[in-house]
């Protein structure tokens, strides 16, 4: 709930942004690895 109403509020809006840069880490981290993964299996 915290977490909806600093959404609306500005300074919610700065955690959310840390939020966000650390889910899109993951992401991109996370389709890395499934890339090579399947580099991987077309090179064997």
């Amino acid at each position: 709930m915290s977490y909806l109403g600093g959404r609306h509020k500005t300074r919610g809006k700065k955690s959310i942004k840390k939020t966000k840069t650390i889910k899109r880490k993951s992401t991109k981290k996370r389709k890395n690895t499934r890339k090579s993964r399947k580099s991987k299996t077309s090179k064997k």
